[in-house]
C-alpha cells in the first residue's frame, strides 16, 4: 500500500507542476503573439506517460489488478482538480487580469474538450470522490 500512496502523491505534484509549466507556457506564448498547434498534444502525451509510468510501477510492486485499477481511478479523478487549478493560479500570478478566481476559476476559451465540463466545482467534487475512495481503499487493504 505505500507505493500505491507514494505514487497517488507522486501524480498530484507532477500535475500540479503540469498546471504551472503550462501556465508560463501559455502566457508567454500570448505575448508573443503565437498561436498554440501542436502543445495540448505532446502535454496529453506527457501525462499519459506518466499516469502509465504509475500503474505499470505499482503493477510492478503489488502484483494487484485492483490496488493497480483503484489508484489508476484515484489519479484520474484527482488530475483536473490539481492540474487546472495550479495552470488558472500562475496564470493570475503573471498576469492579474485573468482567472480572477485563481485555483477555482474556469477558461471560458479552452480548446481542451475536457475543459467544458470540468467545471470548478465538479473538479473539486471528483478529487474529494477520489481521495475519500483512496483512503477507504488503503484502509482495507
Amino acid at each position: 500500500m505505500t507505493v500505491s500512496v507514494f505514487l497517488y502523491l507522486t501524480f498530484i505534484v507532477f500535475m500540479s507542476a503540469e498546471g504551472l509549466r503550462e501556465g508560463f507556457y501559455f502566457h508567454y506564448i500570448n505575448i508573443a503573439g503565437g498561436k498554440p498547434t501542436i502543445e495540448h498534444k505532446i502535454f496529453t502525451a506527457s501525462r499519459i506517460l506518466m499516469f502509465s509510468s504509475c500503474l505499470l510501477t505499482c503493477n510492478f510492486a503489488t502484483s494487484n489488478i485492483e490496488v493497480v485499477a483503484f489508484l489508476g481511478l484515484c489519479m484520474a479523478l484527482s488530475s483536473p482538480f490539481w492540474h487546472d487549478g495550479f495552470y488558472y493560479s500562475k496564470r493570475n500570478d503573471l498576469d492579474r487580469n485573468m482567472y480572477k478566481k485563481r485555483f477555482f476559476d474556469q477558461s471560458t476559451s479552452s480548446t481542451a474538450l475536457l475543459t467544458k465540463f470540468c467545471t470548478p466545482i465538479l473538479r473539486t467534487l471528483y478529487f474529494l470522490f477520489s481521495l475519500i475512495i483512496f483512503i477507504i481503499f488503503v484502509i482495507v487493504k
